[in-house]
């Protein structure tokens, strides 16, 4: 009974180092002279990684109309980014595009925080905001 315990605890210790683990944050920007500027910061957990990919090969679509920055809450960069723009607590995502986070899409307003609509985890909510709706700033930005 002991042995299964262990088991089970060692078990759920790999399965959260897995979820919080893998390589670091990329930090360097692509293309810093471009007009538009997408700064993303997010935790480095398995859930985030392919949201933060999926924002990341949108942004590389524009070539050097848009540069690329990410950020990881886990480095003393990301930490002071995250101060700059007044984030706290347990955020998955964020996103900014030219300093703003938030932007006015067919008269609604839409805000590139947390997960992307329909994306959450269950026990962090899904964001408003689509990739589709991250397209339209970025084509109305580079426009």
């Amino acid at each position: 009974m002991q042995n299964t315990k262990l088991i089970i605890v060692f078990t759920l210790l790999a399965l959260a180092l897995t979820a919080c683990g893998g390589a670091p944050v990329a930090l360097p920007s692509t293309y810093p002279d471009a007009a538009v500027q997408v700064e993303v910061i997010a935790l480095n957990h398995a859930p985030i990684r392919s949201a933060v990919e999926e924002v990341e090969a949108l942004a590389a679509e524009y070539g050097e109309k848009v540069g690329y920055t990410r950020y990881d809450f886990d480095t003393d960069v990301g930490v002071a980014f995250a101060e700059k723009y007044g984030i706290d607590g347990h955020t998955p995502i964020a996103i900014y595009i030219n300093g703003e986070d938030e932007f006015e899409i067919d008269g609604v307003a839409t805000k590139f925080y947390s997960f992307p609509q329909d994306g959450g985890t269950g026990i962090v909510a899904s964001g408003t905001w689509t990739m589709d709706d991250l397209r339209t700033v970025l084509d109305q930005e580079t426009n």
